[in-house]
């Protein structure tokens, strides 16, 4: 599960951050670039992309899944079209 403690000031006192709050102070030195949000914001960006990300996976699996059930069907056909188990 993931999760956002705080903020910028609470995330700040976690060494595994410094490297990324120094290159984002880096890049954007205002004094308001980085704020109380700026953590919880990217973890929400984070938190959608893996969801996004997952759910394209469950739609792509069950895609082939049909595929694979329509193909066998239609490999059971009669050369009129009838699935022989409907007569």
């Amino acid at each position: 599960m993931y999760f956002t403690l705080g903020g910028a000031p609470v995330a700040a006192q976690d060494p595994a951050n410094k490297t990324l709050i120094d290159a984002f102070t880096k890049a954007f030195p205002q004094d308001d670039d980085l704020g109380f949000g700026s953590f919880t914001g990217y973890d929400c960006t984070l938190l959608t992309t893996q969801v996004s990300s997952r759910s394209l996976l469950v739609l792509a699996n069950a895609a082939a899944h049909v595929e694979f059930h329509v193909r066998a069907v239609a490999a059971r056909a009669t050369p009129d079209g009838a699935d022989p188990r409907l007569r």
